[in-house]
């Protein structure tokens, strides 16, 4: 399976209306190594998940909060 970053994805861009993530449980490392300048570019995120929501948030908004 060929995969990518979304760091990778928007450097060709300077802002990204919407996100949308249906991970299957990778939120937690994709959220995290999106870098602080990158998350400057995006707008908004949709994510689908099924366990450990306040974690995910959490997680969420400590790495949007460092951008």
């Amino acid at each position: 399976v060929q995969t990518t970053t979304i760091d990778r994805i928007l450097d060709k861009f300077t802002f990204c209306d919407l996100i949308k993530m249906d991970c299957e449980g990778a939120e937690f490392k994709i959220i995290e190594s999106v870098p602080p300048d990158t998350f400057k570019k995006i707008g908004a995120f949709y994510i689908e998940y099924h366990e450990y929501a306040e974690a995910i948030l959490q997680n969420i908004w400590t790495c949007t909060r460092l951008a």
